[in-house]
């Protein structure tokens, strides 16, 4: 039998790269954005954090059709429009000077985001590999923290020099980038080029194996409690961890210290959040994913009941505990949902069930940031809102515990 080079390898590192823009520019460097644009324009906190709210109900919208269009369209089609799309959205807000257009420009971008980002490494990952799916994922998932810690600071700088729109247009060219390499690069799944996933290759490329996808289908899924919990359970931790994403950074400066050390923040999370995400899924692969979601809840929970407590800047160190254990808790929810799914409800409906949990997920996230801009003009802290964050934290890793597995004789008709 003839060994060539398994083509998963490459799909693995476009998917880093490109989906790490992604979710990284697409979603999480909008905290970037909250007083440079809240001086500028003169509005309230809470007016802007708006866009976190636009952003995520574009997501509820992107990730439905997203994993639909994962499963029908293909890998190639659905990532490269994305990344179109979110270029799109930010030449708009390198435009933006009143906030009906920041709030449309950034429901673009959160329609793009969610319906490729996470759910395109999924359903990558479940596509190309089998053994080592979770330690690809996580891999994947890390390129987020790689591009944190390699374009938070550049961001921030960019703002400083050439303002807002200045940073919108850097963005706007890198996703294009992007959108270049995802056309140019991905191939829809090792069937297409005679091998299997995990790398093996027939000796005749035109006897192409026959990969059967097992599990429930969409339906069947969806009339399981299990499902259901899972999907509440990650809607909380997502509305948690988009919170204090979209405001961390905007509470470092409230309390004192300066923009530039407040991204400091940024890039230390970004750089423990690569091997974060690495480890959760190595961790995944070889152990039980609900130990790994009750370790990772905790760890989640409690960095955030720790930002709660800092109310005034003391020197360096809580913003180095803050990026690294922040890194560690919150590096595992995307690469640890993926598995729930594969677990509970097998393959057959993957990217369905993905959009379906990422769609519940993007409305908990609509609510976090604004939740906590209304807290943070009504109180002058974000205090209160990191406290309800811990909570959800806590809720979110019950439920999806508890979760059990289904049978398909169970499901009632």
């Amino acid at each position: 039998m003839k060994r060539n080079s398994f083509y998963g390898w490459v799909m693995m590192v476009i998917t880093f790269i490109c989906m790490g823009l992604v979710n990284y520019l697409g979603i999480s460097s909008l905290s970037l954005f909250v007083a440079p644009v809240v001086e500028k324009l003169g509005v309230t906190s809470t007016a802007f954090l708006l866009c976190a709210t636009t952003n995520s109900l574009g997501g509820v919208f992107g990730a439905t059709l997203g994993g639909r269009l994962l499963d029908q369209k293909g890998l190639r089609f659905t990532g490269t429009g994305g990344a179109v799309l979110i270029a799109v959205g930010f030449l708009l807000l390198s435009m933006a000077k009143t906030m009906p257009l920041f709030y449309i420009s950034y429901f673009i971008t959160g329609f793009a985001a969610s319906g490729t980002g996470t759910i395109f490494i999924n359903k990558m990952a479940a596509t190309w590999f089998r053994k080592y799916r979770g330690t690809v994922t996580g891999i994947c998932a890390a390129g987020q923290s790689t591009f944190t810690l390699l374009l938070a600071t550049v961001i921030a700088g960019r703002i400083q020099t050439a303002g807002y729109a200045g940073a919108y247009r850097m963005m706007a060219v890198i996703m294009a980038a992007a959108a270049v390499l995802l056309a140019v690069f991905v191939r829809e799944k090792p069937e297409d080029m005679g091998q299997y996933p995990d790398g093996t290759r027939h000796e005749n490329a035109e006897n192409k194996p026959n990969i059967v996808l097992t599990g429930f289908t969409a339906s069947e899924a969806l009339k399981t409690s299990a499902f259901w919990l899972i999907l509440i359970g990650f809607a909380f931790n997502t509305m948690a961890s988009l919170g204090v994403m979209q405001t961390y950074i905007a509470h470092f400066q409230s309390i004192g210290y300066t923009a530039i050390l407040a991204a400091t923040a940024a890039s230390v999370y970004g750089f423990f959040g690569i091997f974060s995400r690495i480890a959760w899924g190595r961790l995944a692969d070889m152990f039980n994913h609900r130990g790994c979601w009750i370790t990772s809840s905790i760890i989640f929970s409690g960095t955030i009941f720790y930002l709660s407590t800092l109310t005034q800047a003391s020197g360096n160190m809580p913003l180095y505990i803050f990026g690294v254990a922040y890194a560690i808790g919150n590096g595992a929810g995307f690469i640890l949902m993926a598995k729930f799914v594969s677990y509970n409800f097998g393959t057959k409906a993957f990217g369905t069930l993905n959009g379906y949990i990422m769609t519940a997920m993007m409305l908990g996230g609509m609510l976090g940031g604004p939740l906590a801009g209304m807290i943070y003009d009504r109180t002058g802290s974000y205090r209160v809102a990191y406290l309800l964050f811990t909570v959800l934290g806590v809720a979110a890793m019950l439920l999806a515990v508890i979760a059990k597995k289904p049978e398909k004789e169970d499901i009632k008709e």
